[in-house]
């Protein structure tokens, strides 16, 4: 049986496929558990635009088009409802051991490339969040593949072109070290005018009408809208309780930068570009975090980290004397299987793991969520929220609803009137942008607002009245309010 393990895993390509396969089976089985009243319509409200001709960034803000595309692909194929879109999210999620699997076992043993790929797939993030840490995973091995042999240069644009389509800011971050990887493949002095044509494309298209100026602007400006302080490790954070699983979690936030750092110092001392690459996306991937420090945007950054955190563990033992390689072996699963068990039992939908299936209990058997199981409240609200929109509006009528909850578009089968699929701190730095929004709602007047005053992170400056006063005058002049659905206010046209 050993030796067959040993057969299969000369064989690369044969256990990645292997892992794919196992991966879909495991994110298929808890596919339908959990559900997200505020972020999660917007991939679904995006399918829709895209299915009657409209385009992201012309006719409504949004992300990169990939995960739309995707969506209304569904649709096409098996309507509206909820689940076959997470089927295929679930099955596209297995990519990350693929690839995780592919970078760790160019630089680790079999053991540890195993441990690796499992924390990698424990936690990929929530469903319509994943995209992130895969494109990272992405460009990391394109980069990787490509220092090893200069004909896979054909991933890099593969790897590029797909960050574009699902997440841009991967391409942006990935542009500089494709460029070093191709100077580094191909030889300035072999083939010069190569390194030089992708140098200067690549800074072309970064510095095209002082897009670094406006790079850096404008990521200190979401930086001041949307900013969050890191967790003291000894504290709970954002609310939650503190104990021994909040403080692994904490620790979190800060243990990747440390494993950049020692990567990097050693793929400096061991003039190993490969590992130098993988340090720069990893450190890479946790600008999201620092931007907006949360634990669902943490888990997004982390693929990489698991890589490179089991690989420095993997170098302390081989490093360690004899007599301590023992307890160092044990000392580091310790800490695998507390951090296994924290991600997939402790914590469920946010991290994308099996945990889901203990936070939910109560399926939803009818309209386009029917299946999904979330929790009692959310549950009840889905059936109350959309019976609500039946009765107040028609099929043909368009709705409104703000902070954040695109998912009523969706699930009512209501259009938006306007670009704006949310309404959110930081999107309206000019008044004039407020101004057209109001007017794209005196047009079209649509029956029916649903609209959630919160402090967002309970700060009273991310409250609707603080950043969008004069929207919240319009609607108070124009409607009346007809009673709440638990955080939902229901504002009918007088």
């Amino acid at each position: 049986m050993v030796g067959r393990m040993r057969e299969i895993a000369k064989r690369p390509a044969f256990t990645g496929l292997l892992i794919f396969i196992a991966g879909a089976v495991y994110y298929l089985s808890f596919a339908r558990y959990g559900l997200n009243l505020w972020d999660e319509g917007g991939i679904y409200i995006g399918g829709m635009r895209t299915l009657q001709g409209q385009r992201v960034y012309v006719d409504f803000f949004g992300y990169p088009p990939g995960g739309y595309w995707l969506v209304e692909l569904v649709f096409r194929w098996f309507g509206f409802q909820m689940l076959p879109v997470r089927w295929l999210y679930a099955g596209l999620t297995a990519l990350f051991g693929v690839l995780a699997y592919h970078i760790a076992r160019r630089i680790m043993p079999g053991v540890y490339t195993a441990a690796a790929v499992l924390l990698v797939m424990s936690a990929p993030a929530v469903y319509y969040q994943r995209f992130y840490g895969l494109m990272f995973l992405f460009c990391a091995w394109a980069a990787i593949v490509c220092l090893e042999d200069r004909r896979n240069w054909p991933w890099l644009a593969v790897s590029a072109a797909t960050a574009c389509l699902f997440k841009a800011e991967v391409t942006l971050v990935a542009l500089p070290v494709f460029a070093w990887v191709v100077w580094r493949s191909f030889g300035f002095e072999k083939k010069g005018w190569v390194a030089f044509l992708a140098i200067i494309v690549a800074c072309a298209a970064f510095l095209k009408g002082g897009m670094v100026a406006a790079f850096f602007a404008a990521a200190k400006g979401m930086y001041q809208v949307w900013g969050n302080p890191f967790p003291v490790p000894w504290k709970g954070y954002q609310g939650s309780e503190f104990g021994f699983f909040a403080f692994l979690e904490n620790l979190l936030f800060y243990a990747p930068f440390a494993t950049a750092a020692a990567l990097g110092a050693l793929a400096w001392r061991e003039r190993n570009a490969p590992l130098a690459a993988l340090a720069y996306f990893q450190l890479m991937a946790m600008c999201l975090v620092i931007l907006r420090a949360g634990f669902d945007n943490l888990i997004r950054c982390l693929p990489l980290f698991f890589i490179v955190a089991v690989y420095l563990a993997c170098r302390a033992v081989k490093t360690a004397a004899p007599p301590r390689r023992v307890a160092a072996i044990a000392a580091l699963a310790a800490v695998w299987g507390l951090y296994m068990a924290d991600l997939n039992w402790k914590n469920g939908y946010y991290a994308g793991s099996i945990g889901a299936v203990r936070e939910f209990d109560s399926e939803i058997t009818r309209g386009r969520a029917k299946g999904i199981i979330a929790g009692p409240q959310d549950a009840a609200y889905v059936g109350q929220m959309t019976d609500w929109i039946d009765l107040a509006t028609q099929k043909d009528d368009r709705i409104f609803a703000m902070p954040l909850n695109p998912l009523w578009y969706y699930l009512s089968g209501r259009m938006n009137p306007t670009a704006y699929d949310w309404v959110l701190p930081g999107m309206f730095w000019n008044p004039s942008d407020e101004e057209k929004l109001i007017a794209q709602m005196a047009a079209a007047r649509p029956p029916l607002i649903i609209l959630v005053d919160i402090a967002i992170d309970n700060r009273e400056d991310r409250r609707l009245t603080a950043y969008v006063p004069g929207l919240i005058a319009w609607t108070v002049a124009h409607y009346r309010y007809s009673g709440r659905i638990g955080y939902f206010q229901m504002w009918s046209r007088k």
